[in-house]
């Protein structure tokens, strides 16, 4: 993670703020659209292979429910090329790129998401707690990764180059990922396709995938409405501040997949010490979150002028406040298997529907006045609205906020 980071500094260091504005601008409209490629199906997966294996249905029920996801995913990802493509030839970007290079980044970037179609296989290992599985293929694509960016990095390549070591990081993660599963099960994945199967799935992981697409829709529109108001360079400055605000981000995704098979299993046999671990998870996490905050909010200006140089300097500006979006995130990510495990995800769909909307009429208003600081006050209100306050709007999400609650505010019952 912090490799990646390092690298990604580096980088925005090497190509300045409109290539690098240019390059974070493609990613979060592959990003956008990268909803139909995966179709929510993240965490549903993990929670039929629980049921599954509770049930003792066998390993090869598990390779066929994760042979008709790859396949669901490689059709989506086809649908997500071709809005990409439509996208591309109705509207602007704004970045002023020569087409070849334009087209060359985005080919690139949306190539791959049909290689990530075959990352569902990593749930067999989330279901199972076994992080080490995932952790080495993935250290290990990063790192070569890594090497051939600092090679770009010292040929002074151009955001081609850079987009494709995107689509050859995911295409290597995900073939050593697949080598592993062959290692501890000596199965393979086939793809398969079984129309039941497909409405199955579809009908559990809907709510999930539009939930998904908010979520992208508000923690990525703010790049596109910036590169189109104020073009690329703006959205450079703030992907500055957004690299080193999100990059904590991976805090409560680790510890949510290894507390789930456990959350999972206490909430169908002691109701009372679900809700107590949550609650310490929640609090955990929070406590973090804070903490981070508080430091990086008063060290913002030397942080940017000693990461990024000068060029940089005004995204001091937008990371003071960003960086308190962590303390939402935080909760909001480790609030997910809750909403999963009480099967409630049309409200989780409520939550980030409305996050979504409100992030984008925010974003309308406070770009134009503000610049990229508007967009950063934007994302904090946004996730202020969507991981906390929305839970309190529906009697079915209540308790789940009281337990927020309790987990901020220990002595509130």
């Amino acid at each position: 993670m912090f490799l990646g980071v390092f690298l990604s500094i580096w980088i925005a260091r090497t190509l300045g703020p409109v290539d690098f504005g240019a390059l974070n601008y493609a990613i979060s409209l592959v990003g956008i659209f990268s909803i139909f490629s995966t179709l929510g199906l993240d965490g549903i997966l993990v929670n039929r292979l629980l049921h599954l294996r509770s049930e003792a249905k066998g390993i090869d029920s598990e390779i066929f429910l994760l042979g008709s996801a790859i396949s669901m995913r490689l059709f989506g990802s086809v649908v997500s090329l071709f809005l990409i493509f439509l996208y591309l030839n109705f509207f602007e970007t704004g970045l002023g790129l020569e087409p070849k290079v334009l087209a060359l980044m985005f080919s690139f970037l949306s190539l791959s998401l049909v290689i990530q179609a075959f990352d569902s296989v990593k749930h067999h290992f989330e279901s199972i707690g076994n992080a080490r599985a995932m952790f080495f293929p993935q250290m290990f694509g990063l790192v070569a990764a890594a090497i051939f960016r600092i090679i770009a990095i010292y040929a002074n390549a151009g955001l081609a180059w850079f987009s494709f070591l995107i689509l050859f990081e995911a295409f290597l993660t995900i073939l050593l990922i697949h080598v592993s599963f062959y290692r501890t099960t000596k199965k393979t994945i086939k793809i398969c396709f079984s129309v039941e199967s497909f409405f199955l799935l579809l009908k559990d992981s809907w709510p999930l995938a539009l939930s998904g697409l908010a979520v992208l829709i508000y923690t990525r529109v703010d790049s596109i409405i910036l590169a189109s108001s104020l073009g690329g360079e703006e959205v450079g400055i703030y992907s500055a501040a957004l690299r080193l605000s999100e990059v904590w981000y991976f805090f409560p995704t680790i510890f949510s997949v290894t507390f789930f098979p456990r959350l999972f299993e206490l909430h169908h046999a002691d109701q009372a010490m679900f809700e107590s671990k949550l609650t310490l998870l929640l609090r955990g996490l929070f406590i973090t979150s804070f903490l981070i905050s508080v430091v990086v909010s008063i060290f913002s200006d030397e942080i940017i002028q000693m990461i990024f140089g000068g060029r940089y300097s005004r995204a001091a500006e937008m990371l003071e406040v960003h960086i308190w979006t962590s303390v939402f995130v935080f909760m909001g990510v480790a609030s997910g298997p809750w909403y999963l495990i009480k099967k409630l995800n049309h409200l989780l769909l409520f939550r980030t529907l409305f996050g979504a909307l409100c992030n984008i009429v925010m974003n309308m208003i406070l770009i134009p006045k503000l610049g990229a600081k508007g967009a950063a006050i934007s994302a904090l209100i946004t996730q202020a609205v969507a991981a906390f306050f929305a839970d309190y709007v529906n009697p079915q999400s209540r308790p789940l906020f009281h337990l927020k609650l309790r987990a901020m505010v220990p002595f509130v019952r």
